[in-house]
């Protein structure tokens, strides 16, 4: 009997002990089980949207300074053309004899100039001499004043005559692209028309973004901005350059210009963009 009672005891204290050893160890992993909360500091991204077209960096309809027939021409449309590169040639034929004209004048002014101050020469000397009057002295004063003011003018003429003959051809102002091909060989630019060809610069062009004038003021120039231009698969990441200060009044729409590189002439203008701007 004392022992069962000694067994019993044993048992006892055993599980006593045991239940004190393991409190501890589920209490730490009933700890690790427990959530923790974790507070995340989110900033959102404030997009601006807006959409657009693309533009030419510079565009110019070309006619020329001097009238006449358009005798040649030299380009096409779609044609790549350098500054300086010859456009279209109007008939010269009166222009050149204009020139001769005018250097013939100029010839005949310095004769005479050359006759009035051989005249001067002796009236002066006779004059010092006492022979010819201060009358005579001044009147051919005034007549070899006369032929040296001749000269300038026929000079000015045959220089005015030398720049026409010169704007018979007709070069492109900068590099660029023929868009544009008003008429034909043969005929005369008049008002009616822009011009004889159109250029437009693209190696560089200009992004023009519609967005709500509330937007607008976000904007500055220097803010990111990323286009989707259609026709061309990757986007295009670039800066504004320049927000226009007048707002459309009825629809309230602010403009907003972008310039970009065009390497290859890839972009075209006219093409649809969309902007997504991040201030």
């Amino acid at each position: 009997m004392t022992t069962r009672l000694n067994s019993l005891l044993v048992t006892t204290l055993i599980m006593t002990v045991g239940a004190v050893a393991t409190g501890p160890v589920l209490a730490q992993t009933d700890a690790a089980k427990k959530p923790v909360d974790i507070t995340v500091n989110a900033s959102r991204v404030h997009v601006i949207t807006g959409t657009g077209k693309t533009e030419a960096a510079k565009t110019s309809d070309i006619a020329p300074l001097v009238a006449g027939r358009v005798e040649k021409i030299f380009v096409d449309i779609g044609d790549s053309v350098k500054k300086g590169q010859k456009l279209f040639a109007i008939r010269d034929v009166n222009y050149r004899l204009n020139l001769e004209v005018a250097k013939a004048k100029l010839a005949q002014a310095k004769a005479q100039e050359k006759k009035a101050q051989i005249t001067f020469d002796r009236t002066q000397r006779l004059y010092k001499r006492g022979v010819s009057s201060r009358a005579d002295l001044d009147e051919i004063t005034s007549v070899f004043d006369s032929s040296k003011a001749a000269v300038k003018a026929a000079e000015v003429a045959v220089d005015q005559a030398r720049q026409s003959l010169d704007d018979t051809i007709v070069t492109a102002p900068f590099d660029g692209v023929v868009t544009e091909r008003y008429m034909d060989e043969g005929e005369n630019p008049s008002g009616a028309t822009p011009g004889v060809v159109q250029i437009q610069k693209i190696d560089t062009l200009t992004v023009v973004v519609r967005v709500p004038a509330r937007d607008a003021v976000s904007l500055q120039p220097g803010t990111p901005v990323r286009l989707r231009i259609d026709g061309v698969d990757a986007p295009v990441h670039a800066k504004v350059t320049v927000i226009k200060a007048l707002i459309e009044t009825a629809s309230r729409i602010a403009q907003v210009r972008i310039m970009i590189p065009n390497p290859g002439l890839v972009i075209r203008p006219g093409q649809y963009v969309a902007a997504e701007f991040t201030p």
